[in-house]
Protein backbone atom coordinates (compact mmCIF):
# COMPACT_ATOMS: atom_id res chain seq x y z
CA UNK A 1 0.00 0.00 0.00
CA UNK A 2 2.72 2.47 0.68
CA UNK A 3 1.61 5.92 1.91
CA UNK A 4 -1.11 7.63 -0.06
CA UNK A 5 -2.94 11.43 0.43
CA UNK A 6 -6.43 12.19 -1.00
CA UNK A 7 -6.48 16.08 -0.80
CA UNK A 8 -10.14 17.41 0.71
CA UNK A 9 -12.00 20.59 -0.41
CA UNK A 10 -11.77 23.13 2.08
CA UNK A 11 -13.00 26.85 1.99
CA UNK A 12 -10.67 28.51 4.33
CA UNK A 13 -7.35 30.32 2.75
CA UNK A 14 -4.25 28.76 3.81
CA UNK A 15 -6.24 25.76 5.47
CA UNK A 16 -4.99 22.09 3.90
CA UNK A 17 -6.74 18.84 4.49
CA UNK A 18 -6.24 15.39 3.64
CA UNK A 19 -7.40 11.92 4.05
CA UNK A 20 -4.15 10.14 4.58
CA UNK A 21 -3.22 6.30 5.18
CA UNK A 22 -0.55 4.36 5.31
CA UNK A 23 1.01 0.63 5.90
CA UNK A 24 4.25 1.75 6.66
CA UNK A 25 5.76 3.09 9.92
CA UNK A 26 6.28 6.82 9.12
CA UNK A 27 8.93 9.93 10.40
CA UNK A 28 8.56 13.46 10.11
CA UNK A 29 9.61 17.29 11.47
CA UNK A 30 6.52 19.03 11.22
CA UNK A 31 6.26 22.66 9.55
CA UNK A 32 2.86 24.01 10.22
CA UNK A 33 0.39 23.12 13.23
CA UNK A 34 -1.80 20.14 12.60
CA UNK A 35 -4.53 17.94 14.18
CA UNK A 36 -4.92 14.90 12.83
CA UNK A 37 -7.42 12.47 13.47
CA UNK A 38 -7.36 8.79 13.72
CA UNK A 39 -10.03 7.11 11.34
CA UNK A 40 -9.11 3.40 11.34
CA UNK A 41 -6.02 1.46 12.78
CA UNK A 42 -3.73 1.55 15.96
CA UNK A 43 0.22 2.57 16.31
CA UNK A 44 2.48 3.08 18.68
CA UNK A 45 4.73 6.32 17.90
CA UNK A 46 7.14 8.77 19.75
CA UNK A 47 7.48 12.51 19.81
CA UNK A 48 11.17 11.88 21.12
CA UNK A 49 10.07 12.55 24.62
CA UNK A 50 7.06 9.73 25.28
CA UNK A 51 6.02 6.68 23.71
CA UNK A 52 1.96 7.43 22.42
CA UNK A 53 -0.51 4.79 21.69
CA UNK A 54 -3.47 5.64 19.49
CA UNK A 55 -6.37 4.30 17.54
CA UNK A 56 -9.55 5.65 15.97
CA UNK A 57 -10.68 8.77 17.44
CA UNK A 58 -7.56 9.89 18.72
CA UNK A 59 -6.43 13.14 17.72
CA UNK A 60 -2.41 13.92 17.21
CA UNK A 61 -1.68 17.63 17.63
CA UNK A 62 1.12 19.17 16.16
CA UNK A 63 3.29 22.60 16.08
CA UNK A 64 6.42 23.45 13.79
CA UNK A 65 9.11 21.75 15.01
CA UNK A 66 7.34 18.91 16.47
CA UNK A 67 8.71 15.09 15.90
CA UNK A 68 6.30 12.20 14.57
CA UNK A 69 8.02 8.36 14.66
CA UNK A 70 5.81 5.41 14.44
CA UNK A 71 7.74 2.88 15.99
CA UNK A 72 4.81 0.06 15.43
CA UNK A 73 1.57 -0.82 13.46
CA UNK A 74 -1.33 -3.31 13.89
CA UNK A 75 -2.02 -2.99 10.29
CA UNK A 76 -3.02 0.20 8.07
CA UNK A 77 -3.35 3.62 9.26
CA UNK A 78 -5.89 5.99 8.22
CA UNK A 79 -5.85 9.33 9.28
CA UNK A 80 -7.89 12.53 8.20
CA UNK A 81 -5.69 15.97 9.00
CA UNK A 82 -6.17 19.17 8.62
CA UNK A 83 -2.87 21.80 8.76
CA UNK A 84 -3.21 25.52 9.43
CA UNK A 85 -1.30 28.49 8.74
CA UNK A 86 1.45 29.36 11.87
CA UNK A 87 1.07 33.22 10.66
CA UNK A 88 -2.12 32.79 11.42
CA UNK A 89 -2.39 30.63 14.14
CA UNK A 90 -0.10 32.40 16.36
CA UNK A 91 -1.67 35.85 15.38
CA UNK A 92 -4.91 34.91 16.62
CA UNK A 93 -3.63 32.55 19.38
CA UNK A 94 -0.29 33.66 20.33
CA UNK A 95 2.84 31.19 20.94
CA UNK A 96 0.54 28.18 22.21
CA UNK A 97 1.85 24.99 23.67
CA UNK A 98 -1.02 21.48 23.09
CA UNK A 99 -0.58 18.08 24.13
CA UNK A 100 0.64 15.73 21.68
CA UNK A 101 -2.29 13.25 21.29
CA UNK A 102 -5.86 13.67 22.85
CA UNK A 103 -7.93 10.39 23.55
CA UNK A 104 -10.90 9.58 21.38
CA UNK A 105 -13.38 10.48 24.26
CA UNK A 106 -11.22 14.21 25.26
CA UNK A 107 -13.71 16.84 24.80
CA UNK A 108 -10.85 19.35 24.14
CA UNK A 109 -10.87 17.52 21.03
CA UNK A 110 -14.95 17.67 20.10
CA UNK A 111 -15.02 20.06 17.59
CA UNK A 112 -12.82 17.98 15.13
CA UNK A 113 -15.06 14.61 15.69
CA UNK A 114 -18.13 16.48 14.58
CA UNK A 115 -16.38 17.89 11.17
CA UNK A 116 -15.27 14.38 9.64
CA UNK A 117 -16.28 13.86 6.17
CA UNK A 118 -16.49 10.73 4.45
Amino acid sequence: MAIHGEPLAVSVPGLHAVRWWSDERYAATKERHVVARVEAGRAEWSDGAQVWRCGPGSLHLKQPGDVHRDLSRDGPITYQIITFPTDTVERLAGKIRVPAQLAAGDARGGAFHHCTTR
